[in-house]
């Protein structure tokens, strides 16, 4: 999305839903948009990227955008139809860090619904707002999405014994939102943060079956997992053998 951009016209701002399964497609959208989920999540794919969506997430669609959508769980959410005065390229832009921004988009829709005058002056100064969020949101360097990533990184692995380590309590450590880390983990690691501290355990957990004489349940906690059999089916999907296979055929003795 560039910077500069005139917002000419509102055509609409509304709310609607999508039922978990839902598949739809969109030949060329009509407009320019962007989209606030209130609640639930679904996958957008366009031109060989596709990008998730959850509660709180905002996102653009350019006038003429093709693109499908696959929902995961029911969804709620707000958009808000309107032209840029110039003609985008045809794309959808998934925001990288926007703040939650529920609240302004159910005051663009609460300003809509009333239909008074100066209605669309009002809901202009939000959108413009918006945006403005948006394009600070793009413009911020990479060095910021791997400094949050090494940090919620160190955290992890100084809290990777703890069974309940929750994305909630990771996020918080690095002043960010659970939805912001997410895209994080997604930018800098091409998988989720739960999906990466998995990884951490599984591979904490192999290096203590090499070198040490602890037991697989007592590997399993302490790595994290309280449950020995969910870790030994992992570990088994991640390195082809049970951790007790693995164990044996590996061990250091010390």
């Amino acid at each position: 999305m560039q910077d500069g951009k005139t917002i000419v016209k509102l055509h609409n701002v509304f709310e609607g839903r999508f039922h978990t399964g839902h598949l739809a497609s969109v030949g060329g959208r009509h407009s320019d948009g962007f989209v606030c989920y209130l609640s639930g999540g679904a996958e957008y794919i366009h031109d060989g990227f596709s990008f998730s969506v959850e509660a709180g997430g905002v996102f653009y669609l350019a006038r003429g955008s093709r693109y499908s959508i696959r929902v995961h769980e029911d969804t709620h959410y707000i958009c808000v139809d309107f032209d840029f005065a110039e003609s985008p390229e045809p794309n959808c832009l998934f925001s990288s860090g926007l703040p939650d921004a529920r609240a302004d988009f159910r005051r663009m829709l609460h300003t809509w619904a009333k239909n008074e005058p100066g209605r669309e002056p009002r809901v202009m100064g939000i959108l413009y707002g918006i945006y403005a969020a948006e394009l600070t949101a793009a413009a911020r360097p990479y060095q910021q999405t791997r400094r949050i990533f090494s940090e919620a990184a160190s955290y992890m692995l100084e809290h990777l014994s703890e069974p309940g380590l929750k994305v909630e309590e990771i996020a918080g450590a690095v002043s960010v939102s659970q939805v912001h880390l997410r895209r994080v983990f997604r930018a800098a690691a091409g998988e989720t943060p739960v999906g990466y501290m998995t990884r951490l355990r599984l591979e904490r957990a192999r290096n203590m079956l090499i070198h040490s004489n602890f037991s697989v349940s007592e590997v399993a906690l302490s790595v994290g997992f309280s449950d020995p059999f969910y870790f030994s089916r992992l570990f088994r999907e991640s390195y082809g053998l049970s951790p007790g296979a693995y164990k044996k055929a590996n061990r250091i003795l010390v």
